[in-house]
């Protein structure tokens, strides 16, 4: 920003601009010039969005509406005084979003064409908010010598052409890249609903201050009044009043003597100014408090356990923040380095360039303040987002920065634009200076500024395209779905194995709840869900976790069902042969003495409770194994087992770095395995594991079970083992595929407690009956049971079905003298309330301590 002469008068509205520079100052200097540009940069960078479709918490939603406009009008009242949509596992108050989706509902039935178009207008309303804002701030970047503005403001409107702030900063909002979750997904417009009756608040609050009389009133009503829609749209809006006084105590304004306050009499007087929001702000989380029954809110359960755990790690994550700077969707742009050189060519010369403006330029406070201003209100916009916020490499919580972008993009563009001094601009009025190095300097930066821009919306589109892309894919498994149940016979049903939960960081379908609406009126010519037995968590979790106690019911002779997998890369539905059997290979004895060490689903080692690391449990390597070389792989025999037979596939190795092994470190194994003759095929399956690179024998226990990718081609013929690591030495001493009859309890429901199509229990009782047999575990002499806190799930703390060891976050504890029963009956009344439980077991030994593994839980509802 520099604040010196410009290369043409800019009082002259109606002068003919000749250079980028200038018709940018024009088009700056038109607001429906202006507007109309930001719509259009909108439009090519989101257009494709508009052919998109319902996803993931959408479908709950679609459901929602379906209730609303069939008698039930009174739910979209009730979302005014109590939670959001009274979901299990959240705790938000959103009301007016339900409102918009209502409208839409109204307009445009369930066409998905409507409410993209709804969530496209929200990004241009945010757009065109923070131009507004912007210009309005800009009346505020003067300097300490200037003269008080006028009642009505400045006569002179040429003020607003001595800066690019405007309208750069609002451009880099239409097209930057982290708002493809937002504009994409539906029920993302929760953030570009709150940041447009947010800024466009903050622009009428502004613009409120330098009118009078009748305007003044109106501009205030209207001010408060998007204020409140922004604050029962999401809780990021609690944040305006501070960042309003935050822009007062900076770029205070004159007294009525003509002096400007000092930086601490200027606190008290913008608190004053701004009352009026900071008590509905108070009003609101009364209400809120009063409605949610809690003053916090948010994610429930392990699942707000899990993030309010991480959240110093998440908060302080330079992978996050490098996300920020450089918002490229791994999955989309493979590899992103190819990106990442040029864009940080960009910010190079943006800033060499900014440097020299600097160096130019005779309002250097005025910079600096207008920097702190962006940066500091970024900070404050994001400090709600705390709880939750991440970013993946894939951007998968974008959503989280969005309103942030808005202070981002300002930020941004103070570096890029020259910022002219009012005084200087009215010199230049008279005068036309002409300034070589200043005319260089803003060609230079008004190039680099749309370079930006452009290379922006470059990326913004190739992320919106996993969006679009996903939403294709839905309606492909929505209809090979519906072809499938209609082709066979009306009493057999149909397992699909695997939903698609996301693509490339798209979100798509997390469970049997939301695939229910997809296969369901309006959206599907029949409801066929009921024929449709799904393996999916009940709210959120690992994809590729399965029970495989339920598969092994539903594969009974009784049971007429067939199971499928959705294959994501030819996208159609494949028929699965699986069948019972009983088999286990040993296919090398060395090591069987050896305790396993257990893999969680992630790949990482499980620790016993009070061990810091694995090492105690490896020993001496014996002569012999089959060395791995790096990128070739070890090939089992043929196998040709049934995947169902199978718990457990143990692993019998020892290795070491590049530098003959490191205290505490660690070497990844991939396991891969395939129907085929070749694992090269494209339907092979991997899993990955570590082992300590320290030299020791270790046999690494996987869980192959409890995963999806085990099952999904059926029959395995080959195992193979590799190390994806250059420079490590990986021996295999041994592979044993194991059953896990003498480790693991059956459990299962009983009586009128049944699970349904998605293997959830709904309880409508006050008694859960259960049957239970520990019998066959070795050393069994008791059993113990848990059941989870409300919304809660145990995989979810260890990543795994398989703990071999207690929960101490289990609601319910208790242990029985009986290894089995039929019919066992429980209390659900003195649990935690409605929500989501599981309800788990295992056999414990004499010292009550856990022989074997825990059950797979059964998973179970209780409703208010």
């Amino acid at each position: 920003m520099s604040s010196d002469v410009l290369t043409r008068p800019p009082a002259s509205r109606s002068a003919r601009p000749f250079s980028l520079y200038e018709w940018l100052v024009w088009l700056n200097d038109h607001n429906s010039a202006a507007i109309a540009l930001l719509v259009v940069v909108n439009l090519a960078c989101h257009w494709q969005t508009l052919g998109g479709y319902f996803l993931a918490d959408d479908f709950v939603h679609v459901a929602w509406l379906q209730e609303v406009f069939n008698g039930h009008a009174d739910l979209l009242l009730k979302n005014f005084y109590s939670t959001w949509l009274q979901t299990e596992g959240t705790n938000f108050y959103r009301p007016f979003i339900s409102v918009t989706l209502a409208f839409d509902r109204a307009l445009f039935g369930f066409s998905p064409l409507g409410y993209h178009i709804t969530n496209f207008i929200y990004q241009c309303l945010s757009t065109i908010g923070l131009f507004l804002v912007v210009k309005e701030c800009t009346l505020s970047f003067r300097q300490n010598s200037e003269k008080p503005l006028a009642a009505n403001g400045l006569d002179d409107q040429s003020f607003y052409a001595s800066t690019l702030l405007p309208l750069l900063s609002a451009m880099l909002f239409a097209v930057h890249p982290l708002h493809a979750e937002v504009v994409s997904w539906i029920i993302a417009r929760v953030d570009s609903v709150c940041c447009a009756f947010y800024l466009l608040s903050m622009w009428l609050f502004l613009k409120s201050r330098r009118t009078v009389d009748a305007k003044k009133i109106r501009y205030s009503v209207l001010a408060i009044t998007f204020f409140v829609i922004s604050l029962i749209s999401k809780e990021m809006a609690v944040t305006l009043p501070p960042a309003l006084v935050l822009l007062m105590v900076l770029f205070p304004r004159f007294n009525e003597d003509g002096k400007k306050p000092g930086f601490f009499a200027a606190i008290p007087k913008a608190f004053v100014e701004t009352w009026q929001l900071w008590l509905i702000l108070v009003i609101y989380a009364v209400v809120r408090t009063l409605a949610l029954g809690s003053v916090t809110g948010g994610y429930q359960g392990s699942i707000g356990e899990g993030l309010s755990e991480s959240t110093l790690s998440r908060i302080f994550s330079f992978a996050s923040a490098h996300r920020v700077i450089f918002p490229l969707n791994a999955e989309v742009f493979d590899p992103i380095k190819r990106l990442v050189r040029p864009l940080s060519i960009l910010y190079g010369i943006t800033f060499a360039l900014f440097l020299a403006r600097f160096f130019y330029s005779k309002n250097k406070l005025l910079i600096l303040k207008t920097i702190a201003f962006a940066a500091l209100w970024f900070l404050l916009v994001m400090i709600p987002t705390i709880p939750v916020w991440n970013l993946t490499e894939s951007l998968q919580g974008s959503r989280f920065i969005y309103v942030g972008t808005a202070p981002l993009c300002l930020l941004i563009a103070a570096f890029l634009a020259p910022m002219w001094n009012f005084e200087k601009v009215e010199a230049a009025a008279r005068k036309s200076p002409v300034s070589p190095p200043m005319v260089a300097l803003s060609a230079l930066s008004s190039v680099a500024a749309l370079s930006i821009v452009a290379f922006y919306g470059y990326i913004a589109f190739g992320n919106n395209s996993a969006w679009v892309q996903a939403g294709s894919e839905l309606r492909l498994l929505r209809d090979a779905l519906d072809k499938q149940v209609n082709n066979a016979p009306p009493t057999d049903d149909i397992a699909l194995l695997n939903l698609p939960h996301k693509y490339k960081g798209a979100h798509m379908l997390y469970n049997a709840a939301t695939l229910s609406v997809l296969l369901a009126p309006p959206l599907n010519e029949s409801n066929i869900f009921r024929r449709v037995r799904t393996f999916e968590p009940v709210l959120f979790g690992d994809d590729d976790l399965i029970r495989i106690s339920r598969v092994r019911r539903l594969l009974s002779p009784t049971s007429k069902t067939h199971f499928v997998f959705w294959d994501r890369e030819d996208e159609k539905l494949v028929p699965i042969e699986l069948k019972t059997a009983d088999s286990e290979i040993k296919l090398d004895e060395k090591c069987q003495d050896l305790k396993p060490i257990d893999i969680d689903a992630r790949g990482n080692p499980l620790l016993k409770p009070g061990e810091k690391n694995i090492s105690d449990r490896g020993k001496v390597p014996p002569l012999g194994g089959h060395r791995v070389p790096y990128a070739v792989q070890l090939l089992t025999p043929a196998l040709d087992i049934q995947p169902t037979a199978v718990d457990f596939l143990d692993v019998c190795l020892s290795a070491t770095s590049k530098d003959g092994g490191t205290a505490g470190g660690s070497i990844p194994v991939v396991v891969r395995w395939s129907g085929a003759v070749s694992l090269q095929s494209n339907d092979a399956q991997n899993l990955i594991t570590t082992v300590p690179s320290d030299g020791k024998l270790y046999k690494m226990r996987i869980h192959v079970s409890e995963h999806k990718k085990w099952l999904s081609r059926g029959e395995v013929h080959r195992i193979a083992i590799e190390s994806p690591l250059p420079g490590a030495s990986v021996t295999v001493h041994g592979v044993s595929i194991v059953s896990g009859s003498d480790c693991i309890p059956v459990l299962e429901t009983a009586g009128n407690f049944t699970e349904d199509e998605s293997g959830v229990a709904r309880a409508g009782g006050k008694i859960g009956r259960f049957s239970f047999d520990a019998t066959k575990v070795a050393g069994a002499t008791k059993t113990l049971f848990e059941i989870s806190k409300p919304d809660a799930w145990f995989e979810h703390y260890s990543n795994t079905y398989r703990d071999a060891s207690a929960c101490p976050k289990a609601l319910k504890t208790w242990i029985r003298n009986d290894l089995h029963e039929a019919g066992q009956e429980f209390s659900l009344k003195d649990l935690g309330g409605a929500g989501f439980y599981e309800l788990r077991m295992a056999a414990v030994g004499p010292e009550g301590e856990v022989v074997g593994y825990f059950s797979d839980p059964i998973m179970f509802q209780l409703s208010h």
